[in-house]
């Protein structure tokens, strides 16, 4: 698994670009997210299919997870 340690500015942004320019189709894709100063609260990711839709914002998949402390 490679793990990426991104500032917590802009890393969502950073997240939503690569996976919009991936094709995952039939495959699984690890994300770990590091950095996070609160335990609470949501983290909230958008799934886009290109990047056209990305730019028009016309989310593919929501996916809402909890925070927790690892």
């Amino acid at each position: 698994m490679i793990q990426i340690k991104i500032p917590q500015t802009g890393w969502l942004t950073i997240l939503i670009v690569i996976l919009s320019l991936t094709n995952t189709y039939g495959q699984n894709t690890n994300v770990k997210i590091s950095g996070i100063r609160s335990e609470k609260g949501q983290i909230i990711l958008n799934v886009f299919k290109n990047s056209e839709d990305y730019e028009q914002e016309k989310v593919f998949k929501k996916l809402v997870f909890e925070k927790k402390s690892s």
